[in-house]
């Protein structure tokens, strides 16, 4: 028998549930515990479909999983463009060491003019 039953029901919580009953009905109650944590919704399954759709055109058909993976991962879990602070990636590439420039490569650009 349940011992909460001295509660009104309007006030029982889970959690009350739990410690009242946890010697009798250690099973049941960890199903219980299983089962309230299954989402309502699957809004965010679906929101990553949609990312895969977008990610993996007709004209990216060709890409390994692994890549696909890695840009799902970070479509999914980014922040969004507009509030991405692009310091501390500066940072990080300016702290990486000494960069080879080419001294060949010409200026790109609209404007940009080479001297000669």
């Amino acid at each position: 028998m349940v011992r909460t039953a001295s509660l009104s029901l309007d006030l029982v919580r889970w959690q009350d549930v739990n410690i009242a009953n946890m010697d009798e009905f250690p099973n049941i109650l960890y199903l219980g515990d299983l089962i309230l944590t299954i989402p309502a919704s699957s809004a965010d399954v679906e929101r990553g479909f949609s990312q895969l759709k977008l990610t993996k055109l007709k004209i990216r058909s060709s890409l390994l999983s692994a890549k696909v993976t890695d840009l799902m991962t970070i479509q999914l879990h980014s922040p969004a463009v507009k509030d991405f602070v692009p310091q501390e990636a500066i940072d990080l590439w300016y702290s990486g060491g000494v960069r080879t420039h080419k001294t060949t490569q010409k200026p790109y650009g609209p404007g940009l003019q080479t001297q000669q």
